[in-house]
């Protein structure tokens, strides 16, 4: 089974809610099994994870070590799924942009 990391929050939505749904449609569709977080410091270490999706909204809370933790996760071939406005976050991470 796949495994994924979940990351959460922001402003204007109701992310955990949405979250449930998405683990729920995503996880029989996909056999993908989920950790989920508002925390940015599971970027720090992701080993173990097939895929990291950021569902966010307007967060610019990501430190230079997160978005590195990141960055090099993809850059080894680790999975990246940007959803919504996550692309309207982090934005002040030339990096992170960059990727998503």
């Amino acid at each position: 089974m796949k495994k994924a990391l979940l990351v959460l929050g922001g402003k204007y939505h109701p992310f955990e809610a949405c979250g449930d749904i998405l683990m729920r449609c995503l996880g029989a569709a996909c056999e993908v099994e989920f950790d989920t977080t508002y925390d940015l410091d599971p970027l720090l270490e992701l080993d173990g994870y097939d895929a990291v999706i950021i569902y966010t909204s307007t967060r610019d809370d990501m430190t230079p070590a997160q978005e590195k933790g990141l960055m090099d996760y993809v850059k080894a071939g680790g999975g990246l799924l940007g959803i919504h406005s996550a692309t309207a976050s982090f934005r002040s991470c030339d990096g992170y942009m960059e990727m998503i």
